[in-house]
């Protein structure tokens, strides 16, 4: 897996790697970097409706990932500020992950339908607002299932806050499209209040290792055993369950990260006539 987009704004434009301004109600959308010293820049995105800033790289699965160094809290019910992921520009239509800042700020995941917002049900628990702190967005998307985190920047490591996923299951949904920033006040026209946010290192990873396969089983007196193709870097998990009908898959081991490509070799200790195995790559975790 290689960055394909990567902007920290340091070079002071959003012309490298090319950006889309897009200002969808005409309301006076506002797009400045701040700090182009070459080393420290960041990128302040304001609207009073709903502005965006989008790459016109299509993505599909891997991360989204940016990082959120200050926004506009106390604003009325519906200002939010995140990332734009398979945002399909003609319809207006996608997902965004974002940071509700109303008073009561929580991480959310919202489907766009022609502009119309739907509620996925997916919301994080309420953060505490901290003007002092940097906190990275990050959404790992594979096929239709989307997992959304929030980590707190430290200068040692980042803090996992929430993590919740997703999967849509309902039409029309959206494999691929656009990324970028978005800030929104849906209160607007009621409420001329700017949603604001300073975003910086902003990153787009596109494509995730397809699912594991498992394969050359061989049984040994009460032990079964068969391979495993690892990715460097990934982690997996091993699942079993006793019957083909049965929906819930019990988990057996954890494959940790790999330190280069290759084949594993996996080992159950059967406790039962039969089970069924399946191996499932696990969500990037940030370092």
């Amino acid at each position: 897996m290689a960055a394909t987009i990567f902007d920290d704004f340091n070079d002071g434009n959003d012309t490298s790697p090319q950006w889309t301004r897009v200002d969808p109600t005409g309301a006076l959308g506002s797009w400045t970097v701040v700090n182009p010293s070459g080393t420290d820049g960041k990128y302040v995105l304001s609207g009073p409706a709903t502005a965006s800033l989008r790459t016109d790289y299509v993505f599909g699965n891997g991360e989204v990932r940016g990082e959120l160094t200050n926004w506009n809290p106390g604003l009325a019910t519906g200002s939010i500020v995140g990332l734009l992921l398979r945002f399909q520009a003609q319809t207006l239509s996608g997902y965004f992950l974002g940071i509700n800042a109303d008073g009561s700020p929580t991480l959310s995941l919202i489907k766009l339908v022609n502009g119309v917002d739907v509620n996925t049900g997916q919301d994080g628990p309420v953060l505490a607002y901290d003007p002092g702190k940097t906190y990275i967005i990050q959404a790992l998307a594979t096929g239709l299932e989307i997992t959304c985190r929030i980590f707190e920047k430290g200068v040692s490591g980042n803090t996992l806050v929430n993590e919740f996923t997703w999967t849509d299951a309902n039409t029309p949904n959206y494999p691929t499209g656009s990324t970028g920033l978005l800030v929104a006040n849906n209160d607007f026209p009621d409420n001329l209040a700017a949603a604001n946010a300073t975003f910086d290192n902003f990153l787009v990873t596109d494509g995730v290792v397809g699912q594991p396969q498992l394969f050359g089983a061989a049984k040994v007196d009460t032990q079964i055993s068969f391979g495993l193709t690892v990715e460097a870097g990934r982690s997996y998990a091993i699942e079993y369950k006793g019957s083909v009908d049965d929906p819930n898959w019990l988990s057996l081991l954890t494959v940790t990260p790999a330190v280069q490509q290759g084949v594993r070799t996996v080992t159950d200790s059967l406790g039962s006539p039969m089970r069924i195995y399946r191996a499932r790559v696990l969500p990037i975790t940030l370092p």
